[in-house]
């Protein structure tokens, strides 16, 4: 059942790789010293919850950042879908199967994508069944397992007040300005396309208040017009187009969005 569920990713990413979000890898670093030094942590009494919540819509670098600091950790992700344990008997019962699938595991993340989606639509209190049996659990497993959880939410809403004061939320919103110019400009350098300041601008200022995975799409589209046009060529890797094609696929695309 574990293989069913999970998914076992090592990669190289690392937090230098994660555009922004410094404050949260600053607070993320105390892990490395939990992985190296758990007899430390016990023996002087230090609490740091191994679980946790990374909370914010979807395409905000939730997924991305637990890469990197399982690249940080030298250590493997596992990869588990809410949507997979909820077909297995329901939510409470699908809470019980991914505690029990933890506790097999150390030295690893155990991430859980969108587990709001587990408990259901409706916005729920505290002292609802399953949040209740979930805590439950909680309480159990970090006793009984060494591996780090992290629960993706996209709507931290549904739970109540006494389930964020038990474990730690770091929150994930729309990448600022100086974000957005970072990650639209280091996909201008490998494309090696010849986009102007105003280009990157216009990039920049059209994807306010969007997530990183809607920024990849803007990109992706404006790099499939190019490819598209008669205009262009394509040659050892490269999309050679001169400047009319380029500001006419930005403007088409922007026009989108």
């Amino acid at each position: 059942a574990a293989k069913e569920l999970a998914n076992y990713l090592i990669d190289n990413l690392r937090f230098k790789d994660v555009i922004g979000n410094e404050k949260l890898k600053k607070e993320l670093s105390f892990l490395k010293q939990y992985i190296k030094h758990p007899r430390l942590f016990h023996k002087n009494g230090i609490e740091r919850s191994n679980v946790m919540i990374f909370s914010g819509p979807p395409g905000t670098g939730k997924t991305y950042m637990a890469k990197a600091l399982a690249g940080e950790l030298d250590v493997p992700m596992i990869n588990i879908d809410a949507r997979d344990i909820l077909g297995r008997g329901g939510p409470i019962l699908g809470v019980s199967n991914f505690v029990n699938l933890a506790r097999r595991f150390r030295n690893c993340i155990v991430f859980v994508d969108e587990f709001d989606k587990l408990i259901g639509q409706e916005i729920l209190s505290e002292d609802r069944e399953v949040i209740g049996n979930f805590e439950a659990e909680l309480d159990g497993m970090r006793d009984k397992t060494k591996a780090i959880i992290i629960l993706t939410m996209n709507n931290k809403a549904r739970f109540g007040g006494a389930f964020h004061d038990r474990i730690p939320c770091f929150n994930f919103g729309f990448p600022a300005e100086v974000e957005r110019r970072d990650f639209i400009t280091n996909k201008v350098k490998k494309s090696e396309i010849a986009f102007t300041q105003d280009h990157i601008d216009s990039l920049v200022r059209a994807t306010e208040n969007k997530s990183y995975r809607q920024i990849e799409r803007i990109w992706n589209n404006i790099l499939f017009r190019l490819m598209e046009s008669k205009e262009s060529v394509i040659r050892n890797n490269r999309i050679l187009t001169d400047d009319n094609t380029l500001e006419e696929s930005i403007k088409e695309v922007l026009g989108f969005v």
